[in-house]
């Protein structure tokens, strides 16, 4: 007994240690479990009120107030969350170790309480080593006695306190907050936290967009200058703010923005709380208000200066580097000197240039000697398109019914632009073009009509002098209308008191009279044929459309057959009378009606296919040879073996052609090997070459037995073909092309050297030589100028051929069909009908 009692020290602390490894991590769950059941419903109210103001941050609602507004949505959702927070801590109880076993017990389903005996200490008989031992062995029989012990998840019970499921709804919000923030939620939450970060959304800078357009007549396109878009990249400094590329020179500085003299500024600023203003060059000018934050300038204009600034009061917010561009004067030049024509019109060669296109051109003809106090003659010279920048051109001047024919004058040129700026040609004398008349009531008449001109105060002396001229009817053939005409400027003469206002008439009537004693009806018609000529002009230079300009060109047509039916029939009735015919210059060409007919067509075929420069260059030809025309009596009679020399020349040219059909045939084929098609059957092609090459061999054995001699490049031609029917045969087109190129070029010289020669065998009478003949019946295939055919070559303009003439004419069909389609951005029908207006 003794031993027991001493042993129970031992057991009792024994039963302790067992009693912590057993039950102490269990308390401790339970005693957190207890603490969190009650300290949740606690802090409930402030972590709702915290949810809500991270809800409204994540939504980036707080930003969007004012700062004080911000800082006292702040301040109010703290002192909620501090005043739950109180509320609900203040009488929070911590849970105590007999809390912890009895929550123990009950979620283990202990019955008996056996966790709180544990603990508790021996009620009676303490002291008594019995006593002790009983108990002792009592505890140690309970903790062998307990089993399995568990414990149940925490029971806050918040469903209570939230019937209506807040919470849940608090949550969604959340989730809806963090996507719509994305990765920006922790910034949104700090700038919610901290007021004064920012007022709203982060602050866009200043935009601006500036429109620099130039003057219309510069036919140069806008500028723009943006904040948003990157800068001209040709010629644009950049802005020192801003984006935008940079241009520099070589030495690395920004290259300055060119811009035309008086170019128009339109400037606009968006987001600027301040008044911007726009440094133009020496002027400064400040953007008027649009709308808030919107600022507006419409009418800057650029004249002076070297930088383009923008500024947001004392701040610059953007600047450019410019060199304004001066509009200079046009410049006009003789091409030629001034001459005249068979039938004394003066021929004026002249270039114009601007920088900015030649609007108009005048000669401005000034009397010397003794008609010096006589009134100058103004001449509007015309100016081929419409604000070309560079032109040249040709015109004619009938200037032989001016009382100043024959007189010296000074003749100067002057181009304008459109501005007004006016540039003078160096000043040549010259002596006006004077008609001869050889009909001697026709020379008095116009040697009357100068003294009526220049010294109208001699009317009485004239009336006597009209009156004696129109009674010698025989010496006008009794021309009833002559008589007539006579007798009316002598009565007007003498009756008429306003005479200043009738002089003009006069003037006219009597040098039509004298013409009619002249020449008859062919003046009429030539004056006819002028204007018709002058109109179609025009209307090439203004753009006319298709359906005027053939309308026009039928009209020169019948003008120019009614001239020439005129000529001949002058020419007729001249040899009838007997009178001695001027010989004819065997180095002019000989033309026949059908011939101006051909050029007159071939013009119109340029125009109608927008080829206007060459069609000009036409008109310009045909009305230098009408000019220049002469009736030729012994036109139709050929001299022997001159037929057989024209009909050979003629078998040349088409043995050209076809060389030339020929060689577009293997260019061609050329072009399907390159591109790894398969040529046309080509044995046929050889088969035709071969049948060139013995026509040409016919004709170089006729021309031989005609001279005597057989041009070196006839023998170059036929080798070239003979090289190409071999290549033909193996199947090679581009070494065909090689050779039949060659045959070209060489038939082609073949033609002048033949022309040549024929023209030294045949061109020794007055009228044509068939050199002549030929060239005015088919055209050169080469489109070469022909020496000594009068033709007139000024070098700036190449006549396109048919293909290409067919082919410009499809494009422009092509621009039109574009132009008219509706559903096209307004931008590209307005760039087409540029387009066509130009061409």
């Amino acid at each position: 007994m003794a031993e027991q009692v001493g042993s129970t020290p031992m057991a009792t602390k024994a039963i302790e240690r067992r009693l912590r490894a057993r039950l102490g991590p269990w308390l401790l769950l339970a005693r957190l479990g207890l603490f969190w059941e009650r300290l949740w419903p606690a802090i409930w109210p402030a972590v709702g009120i915290a949810g809500l103001f991270l809800v409204l941050a994540l939504l980036d609602l707080p930003t969007r107030l004012p700062p004080w507004l911000h800082a006292l949505l702040l301040a109010a959702f703290a002192g909620a969350i501090g005043l739950a927070l109180w509320r609900g801590l203040r009488r929070f109880p911590a849970p105590s170790d007999a809390e912890a076993r009895r929550r123990l017990e009950l979620d283990s389903d202990l019955p008996h309480r056996p966790l709180t005996l544990l603990v508790e200490p021996l009620a009676a008989g303490l002291g008594h080593p019995e006593a002790e031992a009983l108990w002792s062995l009592h505890r140690t029989r309970l903790l062998a006695a307990i089993g399995r012990l568990r414990l149940k998840l925490p029971r806050p019970g918040l469903a209570a306190r939230d019937p209506w499921g807040l919470r849940a709804a608090l949550g969604l919000f959340l989730v809806i907050g963090l996507v719509a923030a994305g990765p920006d939620s922790l910034a949104r939450i700090k700038q919610a936290l901290i007021p004064g970060l920012t007022a709203g959304p982060p602050a866009a800078p200043p935009s601006y967009d500036i429109w620099i357009t130039p003057p219309a007549y510069t036919g140069l396109a806008p500028i723009l200058l943006s904040s948003s878009t990157p800068m001209p990249a040709e010629n644009a400094g950049a802005p020192a703010t801003g984006g935008g590329t940079t241009a520099t020179d070589n030495a690395g500085a920004p290259k300055p923005l060119a811009i035309a003299e008086n170019s128009v500024v339109l400037a606009q600023v968006e987001n600027s709380p301040q008044q911007p203003s726009l440094a133009l060059g020496e002027e400064t000018r400040t953007l008027e208000p649009l709308a808030q934050k919107s600022w507006r300038l419409e009418d800057g204009h650029l004249v002076t200066g070297d930088r383009l600034v923008l500024k947001l009061g004392n701040r610059e917010l953007a600047q450019w580097p410019i060199a304004i561009i001066p509009d200079k004067p046009p410049t006009v030049a003789f091409t030629a000197d001034p001459a005249q024509t068979e039938r004394g019109v003066l021929k004026l060669s002249y270039t114009a240039s601007d920088d900015y296109g030649v609007e108009h051109v005048t000669a401005k003809i000034t009397p010397l000697g003794d008609a010096a106090s006589a009134a100058p003659i103004e001449l509007d010279l015309p100016v081929p398109g419409s604000g070309l920048r560079q032109t040249r051109a040709e015109s004619y001047h009938d200037l032989t019914a001016n009382p100043l024919a024959g007189s010296p004058v000074m003749l100067t040129l002057a181009a304008r632009d459109a501005t007004d700026q006016v540039g003078h040609s160096e000043t040549r004398n010259i002596t006006l073009p004077e008609r001869p008349f050889h009909h001697p009531v026709a020379r008095a008449i116009i040697a009357l009509r100068k003294i009526l001109a220049l010294q109208p105060d001699k009317r009485r002396a004239l009336v006597y002098a009209f009156d004696k001229l129109g009674s010698d009817t025989e010496a006008y053939n009794n021309d009833v209308v002559v008589m007539l005409a006579l007798s009316s400027v002598s009565a007007r003469l003498r009756y008429d008191r306003n005479l200043d206002r009738a002089l003009p008439d006069l003037l006219q009537l009597l040098w039509d009279t004298a013409l009619r004693i002249e020449e008859g009806e062919s003046a009429v018609a030539m004056q006819r044929l002028r204007d018709a000529q002058d109109a179609l002009q025009r209307a090439l230079d203004q753009g006319a459309s298709d359906e005027e300009l053939a309308k026009l060109v039928e009209e020169l047509r019948q003008a120019m057959n009614q001239f020439l039916d005129a000529l001949m029939e002058k020419m007729k009735r001249d040899l009838a009378e007997g009178k001695n015919m001027q010989p004819v210059d065997p180095d002019k060409m000989s033309l026949g009606r059908d011939d101006l007919e051909r050029m007159l067509d071939q013009a119109q075929q340029m125009a109608e296919a927008g080829a206007k420069d060459a069609a000009r260059n036409m008109l310009s030809k045909l009305r230098e040879m009408l000019e220049n025309l002469q009736a030729d009596p012994f036109a139709g009679q050929p001299q022997e073996g001159e037929n057989e020399a024209l009909q050979m020349m003629q078998k040349l040219q088409g043995l050209t052609q076809k060389q030339q059909e020929l060689l577009d045939r293997s260019f061609r084929d050329q072009q399907r090997v390159e591109q790894g098609g398969s040529p046309q059957e080509m044995q046929g092609a050889a088969n035709d070459q071969e049948a060139l090459r013995q026509g040409l061999g016919e004709v170089m054995r006729s021309f031989g037995d005609m001279t005597g001699n057989i041009p070196g490049s006839l023998g170059k031609a036929e080798r070239a073909m003979k090289d190409a029917v071999g290549a033909l045969d193996n199947g090679d087109p581009g070494a065909a092309n090689q050779a039949q190129a060659e045959a070209m070029n060489q038939l082609m010289e073949s033609q002048q050297q033949m022309l040549k020669a024929l023209a030294e065998r045949f061109g020794s009478r007055p009228g044509a030589a068939p050199r002549d003949q030929l060239l005015s019946q088919q055209p050169d295939p080469g489109q070469r100028q022909q020496e000594g055919t009068g033709m007139i070559d000024t070098g700036d303009v190449k006549l396109p051929e048919a293909a290409d003439l067919q082919r410009a004419r499809q494009i422009l069909d092509e621009l039109r069909r574009r132009s008219s389609e509706q559903f096209r951005p307004k931008v590209e029908r307005d760039y087409l009908q540029r387009l066509l207006d130009r061409f």
